[in-house]
């Protein structure tokens, strides 16, 4: 294990966040609230100051079953903006795999939570010239909605989309989900649009505890306790996305991991207001 790589248990869960690399994005610059609202907000000062984010997938171990929860490489070569100076990457994601003694062919099931670049780069790997998927016995899944959205990239042979996405989908191993979806036991695709239009979580639960991997639901800790807050190009359904799910995590008492905020949270109530609670 290193500060990249982390386990926890849940039942007979093994939860794994794997953490590829930090990109420079300023959040409160990419909010839906103009930046004048964290001036002299001593409370916002951390947020206010924050410049990266990381990025994470999640391995899940079951006893019957390998799940990977988004397959990202750390690529700001071909995203520049994104790029840190001087900046040295973490080992990847299958790596990082490698260290747990988990190998591509052990994965059986690779959830994609959304159709932006980060969550899915890393779902195929070029072989003799030719793009094949990554993990070669896995079934991916993907919300419906994000495949209709990003039709015009999945066709076009320049964008990444087509060499990932449609190449699953041209080697059978892609199932396009609508609405909620049980995996497997234990394992539960919940729909949560707005991020993109088909954004969805995931829910694992193992002996009577849970975990929910949100993906971009949210993108910092600050939003549980601003829950008018957004990124700017989320679309208005991500509220009520937001609403199903922090009704189903207070139910469950649950743990939370998600793709850019570091450590593990709960939901804590405190004066009607729902905030993150670090783990």
């Amino acid at each position: 294990m290193s500060e990249f790589v982390k386990s926890f248990m849940l039942g007979k869960a093994t939860i794994t966040s794997i953490n590829i690399g930090e990109i420079y994005l300023p959040m409160q610059n990419y909010m839906n609230v103009p930046r004048t609202v964290f001036d002299g907000r001593d409370d916002l000062q951390g947020f206010a100051e924050q410049t990266t984010i990381p990025i994470q997938m999640f391995h899940i171990q079951l006893p019957h079953t390998s799940v990977l929860v988004d397959a990202g490489i750390y690529d700001v070569v071909s995203e520049p903006q994104y790029a840190i100076p001087d900046y040295d990457p973490p080992p990847s994601l299958i790596d990082s795999l490698h260290t747990l003694g988990i190998h591509p062919q052990d994965i059986e099931h690779v959830i994609i939570t959304h159709s932006h670049w980060d969550h899915f780069n890393g779902t195929t790997v070029e072989e003799n010239g030719q793009y094949v998927p990554q993990f070669p016995n896995a079934k991916y899944y993907l919300g419906r909605a994000d495949w209709e959205h990003i039709e015009e990239d999945r066709l076009d042979p320049n964008e990444l989309a087509f060499r990932s996405l449609q190449v699953l989908y041209d080697h059978d191993v892609l199932e396009l989900v609508d609405g909620d979806l049980d995996v497997i036991k234990g394992i539960e695709i919940i729909a949560t649009p707005g991020e993109t239009p088909g954004h969805q979580i995931v829910r694992v639960h193992s002996e009577g505890q849970t975990v929910y991997c949100l993906g971009d639901l949210y993108h910092h800790a600050v939003e549980l306790d601003h829950p008018e807050w957004a990124v700017s190009w989320a679309h208005h359904t991500i509220f009520a996305s937001r609403d199903k799910f922090m009704e189903l995590a207070i139910q469950d008492n649950a743990l939370l991991v998600a793709a850019h905020i570091l450590g593990i949270g709960r939901l804590k109530t405190e004066d009607a207001r729902v905030m993150w609670s670090a783990v």
